[in-house]
């Protein structure tokens, strides 16, 4: 597209400058003395000669009249016309001596950031919503890195440093690291890297689903930076707004804030192409239907006069089971079959994400992640935000949406047909995984990469490759002779012996807790 249009701007210089065709009708110009040129006002649309192919063009940009004639722009001292393009403006110059507008003054009519475009991007994993006046560029760097920039009108490449932007990042993240980690910072959230000096780090939960992030400001009047760190699985998402206009600043901020505010991991596909649609034209048919959720019921307070704080922690878990007990009445029937496990995140704030496990109408086991919104309220919904079948590799297999809740600690809540089981807490720090092959579930460190071959199961803290990893675990007659530079960890579960094998010329087992591993053992 850049070398088209290059080739139409050399085609208008070489006309302006031949003559050899013919030019769009000049504006008829009163006759007027040297030093008194007339006056040029108007109100209307600003657009491109070049966008809109006007061959032989008297100016770079021109706009409709009243009178619905041509009105070319040929330049301006003051103002920088491609900032307005697409805007309806108010502008004031006066006429030189062909009939073209030079431009002294000029407002902007149109409200840059009300009307959105919905970008979705299933190649980048994400979907979010933007100014629809604004230009959005796609490029990789040398790094790997796919790069999204942002701004409020086409900027040529390399002015971009001098002009506000809207960035978006995603790069490599294999060891699946946190933000936090990401970002080489100390539980308090502070960095000993000379490029953070002056930077400040804050936990924040940012787009639709609430994902948490880092956040990361520094600089101050008109080189401010914000930045948003989040995470998903192997990929590290940066969201960025490098402020350097002072009068544009707070109109990108509050773009970018929104933007961040609305966007949503997808689905990845790495051969999709993106979209960009208008948000009222934007429709999903596969869109699900929400469940109405009743309201659990208060329990009876007493009337006592003991101490109000010595119940908060009573109160607040009572209304935490409250509202599981009510999503499982409201839903153990609105699936194919009878739901079999319940799997609440631990860490839910304004929505509870849990997800259900059951099997559908040909007896495959499925699991769904579902969310409520806003529990303290009348009204509250249960949507679906992404759908699993069985794996062929791991346990779980993302058939449809996204799994934002991933690795979060939850609590596991297994129900049959008549009655609801004790609640399965998993610690911070472990996930639960279910070793299908073995017919048992248990908790393990979320920062750990597993496989499985033959009903054993190996762990690294980096992808599998090879029998060379920090341990496996597998039923005893399955794990074979233990090697000289190796260990065993083992339990008895269920009448059958469990072990961890543990390769001491691997480094980095010294803080795993196998005897915490092992009794988090459980029957699926």
């Amino acid at each position: 597209m850049k070398v088209f249009r290059t080739f139409g701007l050399f085609m208008v210089i070489a006309v302006l400058l031949s003559g050899c065709l013919g030019f769009a009708k000049k504006q008829e110009v009163p006759e007027v003395t040297q030093d008194e040129l007339p006056v040029a006002e108007f109100t209307a649309l600003l657009q491109s000669s070049e966008d809109a192919g006007i061959v032989g063009a008297a100016g770079p940009y021109f706009i409709i009249s009243a009178e619905n004639e041509r009105v070319f722009i040929s330049h301006s001292a003051t103002v920088n016309l491609p900032r307005y393009v697409g805007r309806t403006v108010q502008l004031k110059g006066i006429f030189d001596e062909e009939g073209v507008v030079v431009v002294d003054t000029l407002n902007s009519l149109s409200n840059e950031t009300s009307r959105k475009s919905l970008y979705t991007d299933a190649a980048l994993g994400l979907k979010f919503q933007y100014p629809e006046l604004w230009k959005l560029d796609k490029s990789a760097d040398a790094a790997g890195r796919t790069v999204l920039e942002i701004a409020a009108y086409d900027v040529p490449e390399d002015k971009r440093d001098a002009v506000d932007l809207i960035t978006i990042e995603r790069t490599e993240n294999n060891k699946k690291q946190t933000a936090q980690e990401w970002l080489g910072l100390s539980e308090e959230l502070t960095s000993s890297k000379p490029s953070d000096e002056g930077a400040v780090f804050q936990v924040s939960y940012i787009g639709a689903n609430q994902l948490e992030a880092v956040k990361r400001t520094e600089g101050e009047a008109n080189i401010e930076l914000v930045e948003f760190y989040v995470p998903r699985d192997v990929y590290m998402y940066r969201f960025a707004h490098r402020a350097v206009d002072a009068a544009e600043r707070d109109m990108y901020r509050n773009a970018f804030f929104e933007l961040v505010a609305s966007f949503e991991f997808v689905a990845l596909k790495a051969d999709a192409k993106e979209v960009t649609n208008k948000i009222e034209d934007e429709t999903d048919p596969n869109e699900p239907k929400p469940v109405v959720m009743p309201k659990p019921t208060p329990e009876p307070q007493d009337n006592t006069d003991d101490d109000p704080s010595e119940n908060d922690e009573t109160s607040s878990t009572t209304a935490t089971e409250q509202i599981r007990n009510a999503v499982i009445a409201a839903t153990r029937n609105s699936f194919e079959g009878a739901p079999i496990r319940y799997e609440f995140v631990a860490d839910g704030k304004n929505v509870q994400y849990f997800y259900v496990v059951y099997r559908d109408d040909d007896d495959e086991l499925v699991r769904d992640l579902l969310y409520l919104e806003e529990a303290n309220r009348a009204d509250s919904k249960i949507s679906e935000a992404a759908h699993f079948v069985e794996g062929s590799v791991s346990d779980w297999k993302l058939e449809s949406g996204e799994d934002t809740q991933r690795g979060k600690a939850i609590v596991v809540i297994n129900v049959s047909d008549d009655s609801v089981s004790e609640a399965i807490e998993v610690k911070e720090g472990y996930r639960l995984l279910e070793l299908s092959r073995l017919g048992v579930s248990m908790q393990y460190p979320k920062n750990m990469y597993w496989a499985h071959n033959s009903g054993v199961y190996y762990f690294d803290t980096k992808p599998i490759s090879g029998t060379n990893n920090i341990f496996t675990f597998a039923k005893d007659a399955d794990v074979g002779p233990h090697s000289d530079d190796s260990r065993g960890e083992c339990t008895v579960f269920e009448e059958e012996s469990y072990c961890f094998i543990i390769t001491d010329s691997v480094e980095g087992d010294a803080d795993y807790d196998f005897d915490y591993m092992l009794s988090t053992l459980r029957k699926l």
